[in-house]
């Protein structure tokens, strides 16, 4: 079972060593995500940002079969890694790839003096609101910004420039990526406007604000002629690294994702809950949105989901309740356990009701409980397979303000 971590702090010692800033992202919690397959004490994981995918620890088949959807460039820490990878992606596309050191003292004149190099028919323009939203528009720029969740978290913490003429971007370098200290750039110019040196007018732009506002501008290169780009700018060459394209999509041998709820989850398990006993959505007003931020930010109610291929198909809460008897040890109740119509019989649900045990034990919790008002015998049998009785305990339940 794939999980996403929410504590990275316990996969950071599995990473050590591995100086790439796409990890920091995920590790920071700035972007990107890290997937586990236990999440209690791991030793493989997983961190994806955008459409790469690092793998680290021990080599799991399970992490490299979630890779990114679509086209991801997976990149194995170790040998035993790229067996891993080649085992399960035959097909794909086995690359090297050319990190460059992160140590770079830039020439701040020569930087200067590149930017006013551009010709007089174009135009430098930082990417803003308007200007986002023609980079998405384009396959050349769509990767400016599209790694990040939102157009709005882009112009909070991205970072770039573009290069207009007509009205049109024709080159830009912008942040793939952010971590605390810096970014990841990536850069790239439309086929008619290559070898003008509009690429270099914009990185040397991009470098120049990432130093004003002390962040470092971090550079990783696809081909030589990135490494050579990014040594004009006054970085080093460091090392090659093995990288893998595949470009696959996600199947049905896919293994589907646990993880807790996050505040963008709301709209999708609002529809999950009309196969619960709901038989409509609630109004989407003050009351809904206070109830909701309460849950989420609660630290003792987990709100657990089962995601396939970004669908969130099966879920259950689990509220941790301190308590003064039993050693002073807290209970675990279980409710709103449910599955999308169109994926039961699957043990999704049993895979959330797993991850909810594991939250249980995790806080000491001396015992878990749950209710149910189906009578029906398969029911009954799920609950029971998943580790609870119906003979130890007597449930009684009154109904307040039903009518």
């Amino acid at each position: 079972m794939i999980y996403e971590l929410t504590d990275t702090s316990k996969v950071k010692h599995i990473f050590e060593g591995w100086n790439e800033t796409l990890i920091y992202s995920c590790l920071q919690k700035v972007m990107g995500k890290i997937f586990v397959t236990d999440p209690e004490s791991p030793v493989s994981a997983l961190a994806t940002v955008g459409c790469f995918a690092f793998y680290a620890g021990v080599p799991d088949k399970e992490l490299v079969r979630n890779k990114p959807d679509g086209f991801a460039i997976m990149i194995p820490q170790s040998k035993a890694w790229e067996v891993c990878i080649e085992e399960c992606f035959p097909e794909a596309r086995k690359v090297i790839r050319y990190a460059i050191k992160k140590d770079t003292q830039f020439d701040l004149s020569f930087l200067k003096s590149t930017v006013k190099k551009l010709p007089e028919e174009y135009e430098l323009k930082g990417i803003d609101k308007d200007v986002y939203d023609l980079c998405l528009a384009d396959p050349v720029t769509r990767d400016f910004v599209s790694s990040f969740e939102s157009k709005e978290k882009y112009l909070e913490i991205g970072r770039g420039v573009v290069v207009m003429k007509s009205g049109r971007i024709v080159a830009g370098a912008s942040s793939f990526a952010r971590y605390i200290e810096g970014i990841e750039i990536e850069v790239d110019t439309v086929e008619e406007e290559r070898r003008k040196g509009l690429a270099t007018v914009a990185s040397a732009a991009l470098i120049l604000r990432c130093l004003d506002e002390g962040l470092y501008p971090s550079w990783d290169a696809q081909n030589m002629n990135s490494v050579h780009l990014a040594e004009k700018l006054g970085y080093e060459f460091d090392h090659e690294y093995t990288a893998y394209e595949v470009t696959v999509q996600k199947g049905k041998d896919y293994l589907p994702m646990v993880r807790e709820a996050k505040k963008e989850d709301l709209e999708a398990l609002l529809e999950l809950y009309l196969y619960l006993h709901e038989d409509s959505i609630p109004k989407q007003d003050e009351h809904l949105e206070k109830t909701w931020n309460q849950i989420i930010e609660d630290p003792n109610h987990h709100l657990i989901v089962n995601e396939i291929d970004g669908r969130i198909v099966s879920s259950c809460v689990c509220v941790i309740i301190p308590n003064l008897t039993r050693n002073i040890r807290p209970y675990a109740f279980v409710e709103n356990v449910v599955t999308h119509a169109d994926f039961r019989g699957n043990g999704y649900a049993g895979e959330c009701l797993d991850y909810a045990r594991k939250i249980a034990e995790k806080e000491n919790c001396y015992k878990m409980m749950l209710l149910t008002g189906s009578k029906k015998p398969e029911t009954l049998h799920f609950y029971e397979k998943a580790g609870y009785n119906s003979s130890d305990k007597t449930a009684f339940i009154q109904w307040l303000g039903m009518n």
